[in-house]
């Protein structure tokens, strides 16, 4: 078995076109690689600023783990303990407590010159589980993340909250859907309310990204671009 353990006290800067990425120091790394050559990999950040043209988002409190299964499929767990993206989720509204558990699917196949082939063909990425709070509005759930041959983003999210008509609220007053969006969502959103209700169960919420349309509960809300036309930088 061989472990190594990585740290430094510098501050690292990535420029992406527009992007300016800070990690703040310190950063500590430790990789294990057992006797069947199975790799384990933790990092931890204290911070992370990303600057744009207008905006500085943080990231605070980083944990990120992977270990290597022997089903070929790379399990992560994410932990991050505030995230700040302006102007919309800040100070009282950040994301708080985020934790994400899952799987890439056949990572090692992963071809970072042709991503696209790999995750419409083979490849994915399965989030177990997880769990945030914002605006005092606790969300937990799973989801799988996607494309197919089209390039057309494949998912399928499942959302467990008390407090979604809430968030609807809270998208709509950050201008982030519109009023007509808004009484959609609100209509599906009290009749799943009413029927987890009855059943004394937690409202549960479907999500599902298909055919270039996101759609709650079967009914189809916004357009969807395609993978290849999303803008990363």
């Amino acid at each position: 078995m061989k472990h190594i353990f990585l740290k430094t006290s510098d501050q690292i800067n990535i420029i992406n076109k527009n992007n300016n990425i800070v990690i703040l120091p310190e950063i500590l790394a430790s990789i294990v690689i057992d006797k069947n050559n199975a790799k384990r990999i933790s990092i931890n950040f204290n911070g992370i600023s990303i600057k744009n043209d207008n905006y500085i988002h943080k990231i605070n409190k980083t944990e990120l783990y992977f270990r290597e299964s022997v089903e070929d499929n790379l399990q992560y767990f994410l932990k991050i303990e505030e995230i700040h993206y302006y102007p919309t989720f800040i100070n009282t509204n950040s994301i708080r407590n985020l934790l994400i558990n899952g799987k890439i699917m056949n990572h090692k196949n992963i071809n970072l010159n042709n991503f696209h082939n790999w995750l419409s063909n083979e490849g994915g990425i399965d989030i177990e589980d997880f769990k945030l709070n914002t605006n005092n509005i606790p969300i937990k759930g799973n989801a799988f993340l996607g494309i197919d041959e089209n390039l057309d983003i494949q998912s399928s999210i499942s959302i467990e909250s008390e407090k979604f008509d809430d968030l609807a609220l809270f998208l709509r007053d950050k201008n982030l859907v519109s009023e007509d969006l808004f009484k959609s969502l609100i209509i599906i959103i009290k009749a799943i309310e009413l029927g987890a209700k009855t059943s004394n169960k937690i409202p549960k919420y479907s999500i599902g990204i298909q055919e270039g349309y996101l759609s709650l509960m079967g009914v189809k809300l916004l357009n969807i671009p395609r993978f290849n036309r999303l803008n990363f930088n």
